[in-house]
């Protein structure tokens, strides 16, 4: 056998190429492989058609058709061994999503790829397609319509195999688990209406490009209906396997041992007999079709895969679909290991590059989510419209954005702006929506005791009603537009997460002639809250002024607050609110800000954090002395790897960035509802102002950043990258990040790691404080070292030579953790995300309280990941959305502002599911939720 393998190779090297030739050497590939694996079978054969075919070469120069046929005769003992081994052959077009070129070559690359594909099933009578993703759907569907009934046709077929189970083939990683949730519920609905396809026919979730797995995605999957899942990234393990959340929720997964574009060729045959001697099966899949830019199978595909079924020295070949892979996989459901946990990582620098696009992604996500819950609630509760169609509009583009190019920042400057113009059409939906149903819920508020008592012509001067509109929109709150008139202003304070939350919040006061030396709040008690004038005097915006001010509120889980701002006539005029410096006596300069909680101790050269100390405990979290303490800091990777987009090089320089900083101004003291220290520095050729600042009562020293950045990267000077460092003081035995629907704990590792928004590092003595680290948008954290970082900005520079250019608004939090349980983490989190909405209001009669709590988990250790109403909703239905975060069963008690008339459980398409009903009791539900699970509760409520 050495000696026939040698002039095997020999052949190859001079044999050349050419349809004979291929044969040739294609069929003593397979056969040496079968003679390997199998040693039962005689390597005479081999021999003698290696030796054969040698010496017709030698005589003809060339490898003929004769020398072929006489080679394949003398192999013909190992025939029928051969044809024991299958190949189940897969036509597919893997189209990218805006990757390297623009919307409109997206729809051209799709509508000319499905036009041949058409084509070629009409022509060839056994050929099968297969094509994922609901959005190249939609394309054809806008701007290829007359396409639709041929597609339909050979869908109705079989032939025509649609394994779309996602609105596009996303990361894995980055998008939140409501995002998962509305790839399946969006995908399976549309393609059910436009394709007839019932939604267990959409079993399959395909996705070969993707960059990596997250820990829950089999709960996720196996909650939306899909059995299966192909990929190809993110593992190198095995290639069959049954794929375990933390939930014990399964699917049968398959990992692509070659790749997933190809043309047909002869040369793959040859890992055949070792495929399945591995696997213990006799057929392998093959998947075949020009990629990335579309195309699929071509003619001479297919007319090569018809010529190769010929071969007497080769697999048996033939047409098929991926259902029936996996059919004749859970043949042998006995084989499969068994796998737990996340499947990654690759390409960790695209958790960083092209950061405004994971702020899209983030902040639309995240309004949406505000949006759907105050809508849900307005509807229930106060008659509102709430628009099912507007809000699936908004999630389609974030969706669409999720492509494993595009929210990873591996495109180019085309796909980038596509991206963001997506992302401003769903902001619009967010944001308008939002405020139209706290509008609505506003005017069923009663607020008419806080009425001002006089003729309306007296208060002329005073007058806001309508000042100030679109302020604060760009922020991505919803308009803070002036309402009402006179000295007293009513604002109604909404909280969108599940827990009572007490903190400082920001109204903005439109065209008042008030003192505000005098200006007081109160609460719908009567009550008077802290207050602190924080912008005043004239502040032109639009024709109109205004003033703001921080109030200490507190607020009911998942509802408002009513707050009358007016005069307090019997009061001084004299200062009793913070407005800027007080020159009165000189003290020394300090950079201390401190709470009843935290104390933060900043070095005035540069803003380090030197210290954070849990005042519960006593503990300092952080290590002030090592590597110049936390904050910012400049490093520079190595570009060597290339693929800068996405890989994070090497380390090259790490230096501090404040080499010249600015204090501009300081608002220090216990008494202060919100401490601060702003600045600005200069670095290299780019700009930074920023805040940092701790807000009365939180455990969160806060950084808001506004970053001018102009570096650039270039190919052999390395690429720059901005950074958030900070040393913890304890040594780290496991750090934290939360991922989709949970959180995982990982090992130091120095590498960019994946996270949704936060990571934790945390010391080995359960009773110490750990260190936690948010981002509003950042995806790149770094665990390692006994320290936690963030990447904030990569100056990447390909494909897209500029995708950081300009300026970046930038929020993170750090902070000691006390409670390092998954649900506090995750509520901390919730809380920090999404700051109370305001809406200014008038004086009304309404049937609703002034204040209220419109939902509460009472009891259970679950997260809401959504409150919606249902897609086809009727009466005063809401779906709420829950997530078991301590991995335990859980038996959940939520309250809702009036009697519960009926309660189901419901899958994630929101059809009813089997097995024991919730139990109602008067305005509660009660319902068991196993660990680690998704459970979607539908519920209607009483009038």
């Amino acid at each position: 056998m050495p000696d026939s393998l040698a002039q095997l190779i020999r052949l190859h090297e001079v044999a050349g190429s050419g349809y004979w030739a291929d044969r040739a050497l294609a069929q003593l590939d397979y056969a040496a492989e079968l003679t390997r694996i199998d040693r039962q079978l005689d390597g005479r054969s081999l021999k003698a058609a290696v030796d054969g075919l040698s010496r017709r070469f030698g005589t003809d120069g060339a490898v003929t058709r004769q020398a072929v046929e006489e080679m394949e005769a003398a192999l013909a003992p190992l025939a029928s061994r051969a044809r024991e081994h299958h190949i189940l052959c897969v036509g597919h077009a893997h189209i990218d999503m805006n990757w390297m070129w623009s919307w409109q070559e997206t729809v051209s690359i799709t509508i000319e790829t499905f036009r041949t594909m058409l084509d070629l099933l009409g022509e060839y009578d056994a050929f099968t397609f297969a094509q994922s993703q609901a959005s190249v759907y939609h394309i054809v569907e806008q701007y290829a319509p007359e396409m639709l009934p041929e597609i339909r046709r050979y869908v109705d077929e079989g032939r025509w195999e649609v394994t779309a189970s996602h609105w596009v083939e996303a990361d894995k990683n980055m998008p939140s688990g409501e995002s998962f949730v509305r790839h399946l519920l969006y995908t399976k609905a549309y393609l059910g209406k436009l394709l007839g396809l019932a939604p267990e026919a959409l079993e399959i979730d395909f996705e070969p490009d993707t960059f990596g797995h997250s820990t829950n995605t089999p709960e996720l999957l196996s909650k939306g209906g899909v059995k299966y899942y192909y990929h190809c990234r993110g593992s190198h393990d095995h290639d069959i396997y049954r794929w375990y959340a933390p939930s014990g929720a399964s699917v049968l997964a398959y990992r692509e041992p070659l790749w997933y574009n190809a043309e047909m060729n002869s040369g793959w045959a040859r890992f055949v007999p070792s495929y399945c001697e591995r696997n213990g099966i006799d057929t392998m899949l093959k998947v075949y079709g020009v990629g990335d830019h579309g195309g699929g199978p071509t003619r001479r595909d297919i007319e090569m895969l018809i010529d190769m079924q010929g071969w007497p020295i080769f697999p048996a070949l033939r047409f098929g679909t991926y259902r029936e892979w996996f059919s004749l996989l859970e043949l042998h459901n006995e084989r499969w290991p068994d796998v737990h946990g996340e499947r990654n990582f690759i390409f960790s620098g695209c958790y960083t590059s092209q950061s405004r696009i994971k702020r899209g992604n983030r902040r639309g996500e995240e309004a949406l989510y505000r949006a759907e819950w105050a809508a849900a609630l307005a509807a229930t509760r106060a008659d509102a419209l709430y628009t099912t169609s507007l809000f699936e509009e908004g999630w389609r583009n974030v969706l669409f954005n999720q492509f494993h190019d595009i929210i990873p920042g591996s495109g180019v400057i085309e796909t980038r702006e596509h991206a963001m113009g997506l992302y401003q059409e769903t902001m619009a939906v967010a944001v308008a929506r939002e405020a139209q149903a706290l509008r609505a819920f506003c005017e069923r508020i009663d607020t008419s005791a806080y009425g001002e008592e006089g003729d309306a012509m007296t208060r002329l001067p005073d007058c806001a009603h309508g000042a100030g509109v679109g302020f604060g929109v760009s922020r991505g709150k919803i308009s803070q537009t002036g309402r009402g008139e006179g000295r007293r202003r009513i604002f109604v304070v909404f909280n969108p997460v599940f827990a009572e939350r007490e903190e400082p919040v920001e109204l903005v006061i439109w065209d008042w002639a008030g003192d505000s030396k005098r200006l007081r709040v109160r609460d719908s008690a009567g009550g008077t809250l802290a207050c602190e004038v924080v912008q005043s005097g004239t502040n032109p915006y639009w024709g109109h002024r205004y003033l703001r001010l921080l109030v200490h509120a507190k607020l009911p889980s998942s509802g408002y607050a009513t707050l009358v701002v007016d005069e307090d006539l019997g009061a001084r005029s004299e200062p009793k609110f913070h407005e800027g410096y007080d020159f009165r006596v000189e003290l020394p300069a300090t950079f201390v800000l401190e709470n009843e909680l935290v104390r933060a101790e900043l070095r005035s050269e540069d803003l380090s954090l030197m210290a954070l100390i849990d005042k519960s405990s006593g503990e300092n979290v952080v290590d002030g002395g090592r590597l110049h303490g936390g904050g910012l800091r400049l490093v520079r990777e190595d570009d060597s790897k290339g693929m800068t987009s996405w890989q994070v090089g090497r380390y090259m320089t790490v230096n501090s960035l404040f080499e010249t900083l600015h204090v501009t101004s300081l608002s220090l003291g216990e008494d202060r509802l919100c401490q601060s220290v702003d600045f600005k520095a200069t670095f290299l050729n780019s700009s930074i102002t920023g805040r940092v600042l701790l807000k009365h009562q939180s455990r969160l020293l806060d950084y808001e950043l506004e970053v001018d950045w102009h570096e650039v990267g270039r190919r052999g000077e390395g690429i720059p990258q901005l950074q958030y460092h900070i040393p913890a003081s304890f040594h780290c035995a496991t750090y934290a990040y939360d991922v989709p629907c949970g959180v995982i704990r990982r090992d130091g590792c120095a590498m960019d790691v994946p996270a949704n928004a936060w990571a934790m590092a945390e010391p080995a003595d359960d009773a110490a404080s750990a260190l936690m680290l948010i981002g509003d948008s950042k995806h790149g954290f770094r665990g390692d070292g006994d320290a936690l970082s963030i990447s904030l900005i990569r100056g990447s520079f390909d494909p897209d030579p500029y995708p950081e250019y300009g300026v970046h608004t930038i929020r993170l939090a750090v902070g000691p953790v006390a409670d390092r349980t998954n649900l506090a983490l995750a509520k901390a989190s919730a809380l920090w995300r999404h700051a109370p909405m305001v809406m200014a209001t008038r004086a009304s009669a309404g049937p609703l309280p002034a204040t209220a709590s419109l939902a509460a988990i009472e009891s259970g250790s679950v997260q809401v990941m959504s409150v919606k109403q249902p897609e086809a909703a009727q009466g005063l239905e809401l779906i709420v959305r829950l997530v078991e975060m301590a991995g335990e069963d859980t038996t959940v008690i939520l309250r809702f502002p009036a009697a519960v008339h009926h309660a189901s459980l419901v899958d994630l398409h929101e059809r009813p599911m089997d097995g024991p009903a919730p139990q109602i009791n008067g305005d509660r539900v009660h319902l068991r939720v196993g660990h680690g699970s998704i459970v979607s509760l539908r519920l209607a409520l009483e009038g």
